[in-house]
């Protein structure tokens, strides 16, 4: 069985969507535009796709579904509108592999029984991730970033994340960040990495999921430049009314 949830990109009137951000190149939206496969002996619907609002790159589960106990537990599942990667393996992959300079990757999500390390985004040597409840990371070509989150996270609690990376006019570094309902976070001491590098060090990532402890996904928006800080404040009242 194929359950398809219908698209709609429209703004109302005057109302704030990820759509009125001039850089927003991939939009996941609530609920919409997933296709699952009933897993008949379990009553789990599996996501085998998750449409993209915005372009065509699609998040895709690249395995053919099955009636079985093992396409059950190792693909994510759809319960209560929201995508649940909650095992290992539990993955969708991009159409198209992303390669950002710049970026804005958001995200509304919980993390259920415990707020440990999740892979967020990720392919071999990038990714941007939630390592623990106060920490965030992200690592490009190799060079990891670490920042303490502005709060602490706890589990079964709903939060608007997002790592971002602005170009600062130099050839040599940029600057990233992390947010978490709009409160900036910091680079943490102690910590590896800076919080700058080389711009043409690209965050190269392929897909969300695979996560070390449960993670529940409402929304994804990816941008390919950082946000001002009245998108930023206008996409955090957005996701809130989720």
């Amino acid at each position: 069985m194929k359950l398809g949830l219908g698209l709609n990109i429209k703004t109302t009137g005057s109302e704030f969507t990820p759509a009125n951000i001039s850089s927003l190149i991939h939009w996941y939206k609530s609920n919409e535009g997933i296709s699952t496969f009933l897993v008949a002996g379990a009553g789990n619907y599996i996501v085998t796709e998750w449409q993209d609002a915005k372009g065509s790159n699609h998040l895709v589960d690249t395995m053919e579904p099955a009636n079985t106990s093992a396409y059950n537990i190792a693909h994510p599942k759809l319960d209560s509108g929201k995508v649940v990667f909650d095992h290992g393996g539990d993955q969708l992959d991009f159409t198209t592999d992303l390669s950002l300079g710049t970026f804005a990757i958001y995200i509304r999500a919980s993390f259920a029984n415990s707020v440990g390390s999740h892979q967020v985004f990720e392919d071999t040597n990038n990714f941007v991730k939630i390592q623990s409840s106060t920490e965030a990371r992200f690592k490009m070509s190799g060079n990891r970033h670490d920042f303490t989150l502005p709060i602490t996270l706890e589990a079964d609690t709903t939060y608007n994340i997002g790592w971002e990376r602005e170009d600062t006019g130099s050839t040599t570094d940029d600057r990233m960040q992390i947010y978490v309902n709009n409160a900036e976070g910091s680079f943490k001491s102690g910590g590896t990495g800076d919080g700058t590098q080389a711009i043409t060090d690209t965050l190269d990532l392929k897909k969300i999921g695979d996560p070390a402890n449960a993670m529940h996904v409402t929304e994804i928006v990816i941008c390919n430049d950082a946000l001002s800080a009245s998108d930023r404040t206008k996409l955090n009242t957005y996701f809130n009314k989720l």
